[in-house]
């Protein structure tokens, strides 16, 4: 399970909910993946029910982590693919 610290019980269940989708490239993208949950927690709630829901459909064609990316751009297109708020780190 995720070590992120100062998340809201709401949050943690989210980025757990996340990690299982994610598997073992949840390692990878966990930073990323708590940060937004933590600052778009509305959207990052939307985008891990899509994963899980294309998980059980089958219909992920790359990875969980790949199709993650691909959705929550397609929510947001302008946001950049290395966006951290200010102060995150």
């Amino acid at each position: 399970m995720t070590t992120a610290h100062k998340l809201s019980a709401g949050q943690w269940e989210l980025a757990g909910r996340m990690e299982t989708a994610l598997g073992v490239q949840w390692v990878n993208d966990a930073g990323k993946w708590v940060n937004r949950i933590k600052y778009h927690f509305g959207k990052s709630e939307r985008v891990t029910a899509e994963v899980e829901s294309a998980l059980k459909e089958s219909r992920i064609k790359t990875t969980p982590a790949q199709y993650a990316e691909q959705i929550w751009k397609e929510f947001s297109p302008t946001m950049p693919p290395d966006w951290t708020p200010k102060g995150a780190l």
